[in-house]
């Protein structure tokens, strides 16, 4: 690509249906992302081949997003005032 960009990743709020098709379509690396919202807050499932329901503990979401070879990440980790904001004690 002209600027250099040779990778994106895309991440939206309980589905991964939009990053999924743009990677079939996408000339370039797409790399699929869902932030999942537990009863504690939110976690990012980074690298997922399939939606994980929201809803489900931390623990549960943790062990889904590692059995399709996910990276489990923390969004918006300083954001404190957002009401989607995981647990500060859950992350200990």
């Amino acid at each position: 690509m002209e600027i250099g960009i040779n990778c994106i990743a895309i991440s939206d709020h309980g589905t991964t249906e939009g990053a999924l098709k743009i990677q079939s379509l996408a000339p370039f690396k797409v790399i699929v992302a869902e932030e999942i919202l537990t009863p504690h807050g939110e976690i990012m499932g980074m690298l997922l081949k399939e939606t994980i329901p929201s809803g489900l503990s931390v623990e549960q979401t943790i062990s889904q997003i590692r059995a399709q070879g996910g990276l489990v990440c923390i969004p918006h980790p300083f954001d404190t005032f957002r009401q989607s904001a995981l647990d500060a004690k859950i992350i200990e």
